[in-house]
C-alpha cells in the first residue's frame, strides 16, 4: 500500500449535512390523554401531530434521499459520523452529480414553500382540537429548516502531526495515527471491492439460472462501475485494475439477446463471471 502521505495528495474527505423539517410535533397532552384512556403507563407511547399532511413534503424527502444516494455512490467509507473519502479523480463527477441532485432538492423546497400559506390556512380545520396549541413557522423560517451542505477536508497526514511532546511520544502517536488511517483506507477499498463483486455476483446468479430473465441493466450497471472504478483505486492496487479490465472484456460486452436465447453462450458467460468472482474472493471480507 502507498504511504498515507502520498494518498493524502490523491484523495480528500467529504462530509455532508442535511436539515429537514418533518412538519410534526410531539404532543404531551394528547399522549397523556391516550395513556390515561387506555389505562397504560406514561412510557407506553407518544402522540405525534402532523401539522401538515406528509404528502406535501414527500417530494423534498425524495429529493434529499437522491442527494444522499449520489453522495454514497461517489464516495467510500472513512469513519462513523458521515465523513467519507473522495478520490481527487472523482471530484468533478461527484460535484456535478451532487449539484444536479441538490438543484432538484432546492426546487422541491421552493415548490412546497409556494403552497405552504394555503396549507397553513387549512391546517386548523384539518387538525381540529389537535391544532389548538400548534405553532407554524413563517415561510422564511421554514426555508432555513431545509438545507444540504457538504464540506471538504484534507486527508490526514501523519507527517504533519505536531505537538509539544517528547520525540518518543510524538513518534508513538504518529505511528498510531498512520495505523488508524491505513485501517480506514483498507475499509474503503474493501467497500469498493464489495460493490464490484455484488454487481458481478448478480450477473452470475442470473446467467447460471436459465429461467431468470436477463436484463440489460445487469450489463449497464456493471459497465458504469468499470468506467469509474480506476478513479477509486486510491491505493493503486494492480489487481483491481486487472480485474476491472477483465470484466470489461468478458462481461460488459455481452450481447443481451445471446444471453436470453443462446444457452451455450449464456453458460459460457456464467462460467466467466464465476471465475471472476473467485478472483475477487480474497479481497472481500
Amino acid at each position: 500500500m502507498e504511504t498515507v502521505n502520498l494518498l493524502s495528495e490523491r484523495a480528500m474527505l467529504v462530509h455532508m449535512r442535511e436539515r429537514m423539517w418533518t412538519g410534526r410535533k410531539k404532543d404531551k397532552e394528547v399522549s397523556q390523554t391516550v395513556t390515561t384512556t387506555y389505562q397504560a403507563e406514561a412510557d407506553s407511547g407518544s402522540w405525534w401531530t402532523y401539522l401538515i399532511p406528509k404528502r406535501y413534503i414527500s417530494s423534498i424527502e425524495t429529493a434529499c434521499a437522491k442527494v444522499r444516494r449520489e453522495h454514497y455512490k461517489y464516495t467510500l467509507p472513512w469513519m462513523d459520523g458521515g465523513l467519507r473519502i473522495l478520490p481527487s479523480a472523482a471530484f468533478t463527477d461527484y460535484s456535478a452529480a451532487i449539484r444536479k441532485a441538490q438543484d432538484e432538492f432546492d426546487l422541491a423546497v421552493e415548490s412546497f414553500l409556494e403552497e405552504y400559506p394555503y396549507i397553513q390556512a387549512k391546517a386548523h380545520q384539518r387538525l381540529g382540537q389537535l391544532g389548538k396549541n400548534a405553532q407554524f413557522p413563517s415561510v422564511e423560517e421554514l426555508r432555513g429548516k431545509f438545507s444540504i451542505h457538504y464540506e471538504i477536508f484534507p486527508l490526514p497526514n501523519s507527517a504533519d502531526f505536531r505537538v509539544d511532546l517528547g520525540a518518543d511520544e510524538v513518534e508513538h502517536i504518529k505511528k498510531g495515527v498512520e495505523k488508524s488511517i491505513n485501517t480506514r483506507i483498507e475499509k474503503a477499498m474493501t467497500d469498493l471491492w464489495q460493490r464490484f463483486s455484488q454487481l458481478v455476483e448478480k450477473m452470475e446468479d442470473t446467467l447460471k439460472d436459465s429461467d431468470k430473465n436477463f436484463r440489460v441493466s445487469l450489463i449497464d450497471n456493471l459497465k458504469e462501475f468499470t468506467q469509474t472504478a480506476k478513479k477509486y483505486n486510491i491505493t493503486n492496487d494492480p489487481k483491481l485494475d486487472e480485474i476491472v479490465d477483465e470484466v470489461r472484456e468478458k462481461l460488459t460486452n455481452l450481447n443481451p439477446d445471446d444471453m436470453r436465447y443462446d444457452l451455450s453462450k449464456r453458460r459460457e458467460a456464467a462460467t466467466a463471471a464465476k471465475s471472476l468472482l473467485d478472483k475477487m474472493s480474497g479481497y472481500i471480507q
